[in-house]
C-alpha cells in the first residue's frame, strides 16, 4: 500500500454509500497486494475450474454421441470432486485472507514487501473456522430446504410463506464469517449472533451486498465475454458436425478455449472481493453503530 494512502478505520458508523465508498477504496489501495497474495489462491482454484469446464463439455460431447465410456465417467466423477473441493478450500482460503488482510490493515501498513509467508499461519486458522461456519449455516439450510419440500406436498401454497421465509434468513447470514471471525465468537455463538444483528439490519446488510455483487457480475460477464464468444463457436462446429459439414476448427482453438476460460475464471473468482470486503465494512459499521447506541444508553443511565 502506498505510504499517502489514508488508513481505511473498520470500525466506524458509516451510512450505505459510505461502506461502499470505504470497500471500494480499500480495494483500490490495496489492489497490487490483493492481487499479488489472492493469485496464491485464485490461480490454483481458476486452473481446476477450467479444467473441468474443458473436460465437461468432452462429457457432454461424448454422452450426445451416445459413446461414453466407463473410464470417461469416472475421470469426470474425480474432476467433479476435485472442483467441489477446490471450491470449497480455495473459497475459505480467499475469505480467510481478505479478512486478514482488512484486520492487518487496522495495525499497520502493508506493501508488495509482505509475503504469503508471512500471513499464512493466521489466515489458515481463520479459514478453517470459516469452514466450520459454513458448514454449519449450510446443514441448517439443507435442513430447511427439506422442510420447504416436505410443506410442498402438503399444500404447494406454503411457497408463500417459506420462499420468503428462506430469503429473509439468507441476508443476515452473510455476516456470519466477520462475527465469527474479526468478532471471535465460537460457531455456535455466531449462529446467534448473525441473526440477532442480521435482522435489525437486514435493509442496510442487503444493500450493500446487493451493490457490490452486481458490480461484480458485470466485471466476471464482462471478463468472461471472450469465452462465451468461443462456446458459441464451439456449439456452431457441433451443429454444423451434426448435419454432416466437414468444418474444422484451427488447430488453436483449444489454446484459445483454454486461455480466455482461465482468464474468465480467474478475473470472476477475484471479483468476489467487492462482496467480501463490502461485507466486512457493513459488519465493521453496524457494530460501531452498537457500540455508540450502547455507550449513549450508559450514558444517559448515569445521568
Amino acid at each position: 500500500m502506498d505510504n499517502q494512502n489514508t488508513k481505511i478505520i473498520l470500525f466506524k458508523s458509516r451510512s450505505v454509500s459510505g461502506r461502499l465508498h470505504a470497500a471500494f477504496k480499500f480495494i483500490n489501495d490495496n489492489f497490487r497486494v490483493l492481487l499479488k497474495l489472492g493469485s496464491y489462491i485464485v490461480v490454483p482454484v481458476s486452473v481446476v475450474a477450467t479444467l473441468y469446464m474443458f473436460y465437461y463439455n468432452t462429457y457432454v460431447n461424448q454422452v450426445l454421441e451416445g459413446g461414453l465410456s466407463k473410464s470417461a465417467l469416472v475421470v469426470y466423477f474425480i474432476l467433479s470432486l476435485c472442483m467441489l473441493m477446490a471450491v470449497l478450500a480455495g473459497g475459505s482460503l480467499f475469505y480467510g485472507l481478505l479478512i486478514h488482510l482488512i484486520e492487518y490493515s487496522q495495525e499497520k501498513e502493508f506493501t508488495l514487501l509482505l509475503s504469503w509467508r508471512d500471513i499464512k499461519a493466521p489466515v489458515f486458522k481463520k479459514s478453517l473456522k470459516l469452514l466450520g461456519v459454513f458448514a454449519l449455516i449450510t446443514l441448517l439450510f439443507i435442513f430447511y430446504l427439506g422442510i420447504t419440500i416436505a410443506l410442498v406436498f402438503v399444500s404447494p401454497y406454503t411457497l408463500i410463506i417459506t420462499l420468503p421465509l428462506f430469503f429473509a434468513l439468507l441476508i443476515p447470514a452473510l455476516l456470519s464469517p466477520y462475527i465469527a471471525v474479526i468478532g471471535e465468537k465460537g460457531i455456535l455463538a455466531t449462529l446467534v449472533e448473525t441473526y440477532r444483528r442480521g435482522f435489525r439490519y437486514w435493509g442496510s446488510t442487503f444493500a450493500v451486498h446487493f451493490a457490490m455483487t452486481m458490480v461484480g457480475i458485470i466485471i466476471q460477464v464482462v471478463a468472461l465475454l471472450p469465452f462465451y464468444i468461443v462456446i458459441l463457436i464451439y456449439g456452431l462446429y457441433l451443429h454444423s458436425v451434426q448435419v454432416g459439414d466437414m468444418a474444422q476448427l484451427p488447430f488453436y482453438f483449444l489454446i484459445l478455449y483454454f486461455v480466455f476460460a482461465l482468464f474468465g475464471t480467474f478475473v470472476g473468482y477475484s471479483a468476489t472481493a467487492l462482496s467480501i470486503t463490502g461485507n466486512a465494512f457493513q459488519y465493521g459499521s453496524i457494530t460501531a453503530l452498537r457500540h455508540e447506541i450502547e455507550k449513549f444508553e450508559e450514558e444517559s443511565v448515569m445521568v
